[in-house]
């Protein structure tokens, strides 16, 4: 049987696969609808930019029926694309376009903030930064389950503030372990519905990286990376 048509509609879409646990206008339309579990039947965490705190779940159930939680649905899915990688995709060489971030210097890359017809492209400058990323598709699943190693080497940023988390990264080692094999060996894992990684690596709930130490001239270093994968 034909999964789809040769000669779709214009604007048509072959597949469209949707994971909500509402029915909704995009639920009715999907071919494919996995069902996540809601907030009382996982772990998770909630925040926004407007208040200083998360709020964790804690499921009072287990998923009902099929439902998984957000994270068992992506590492499935990771798992059935490395699995499929072995003969379809393999490593490949991607051209990522990372926007011109606000509340760092590339706010102020051009006037006004706008690009008109006649404004010449510069990567970085009046367009996003490019950057070409190798990708070995059948570690996908692997490198989900693990932190990466970027996570120190590069750094995380947090409005153009670049902070180090190698002590959290450490602690994150000793307390869940870390991959024994494979292509992330050495790496923290992340087991399922843990929220550690989050809350240590987050400079909302982590007070050491909330006030980051300071460059040897007494300022925080400007991230200067180019874009590149954490992993």
């Amino acid at each position: 049987m034909k999964c789809f048509t040769e000669d779709a509609p214009v604007g048509k879409l072959d597949l469209m696969v949707t994971s909500d646990f509402r029915m909704t206008s995009t639920t009715t339309f999907s071919d494919v609808l996995l069902p996540p579990a809601t907030w009382y039947e996982k772990h998770d965490l909630s925040t926004t930019d407007m208040h200083p705190f998360v709020h964790t779940f804690n499921p009072a159930i287990t998923p009902p029926w099929q439902a998984k939680t957000d994270f068992d649905i992506f590492h499935t899915l990771a798992k059935k694309i490395s699995e499929f990688a072995e003969k379809h995709l393999g490593v490949r060489k991607d051209l990522v376009a990372s926007p011109l971030q606000h509340d760092t210097a590339d706010a102020m890359a051009y006037p006004h903030g706008t690009v008109t017809d006649q404004t010449e492209l510069i990567p970085g400058v009046t367009m996003p930064k490019l950057a070409v990323v190798e990708r070995d598709y059948t570690t996908f699943a692997a490198r989900m389950a693990s932190l990466g190693p970027l996570t120190t080497e590069l750094g995380m940023v947090t409005k153009g503030v670049k902070f180090n988390p190698d002590v959290e990264v450490a602690d994150l080692a000793k307390r869940n372990g870390v991959v024994v094999d494979g292509p992330t060996k050495g790496r923290p894992t992340q087991p399922p519905a843990s929220t550690l990684c989050g809350l240590a690596l987050s400079r909302a709930t982590n007070g050491r990286l909330g006030t980051p130490e300071t460059g040897s001239h007494g300022e925080a270093e400007p991230d200067t990376s180019s874009a590149r994968s954490r992993q």
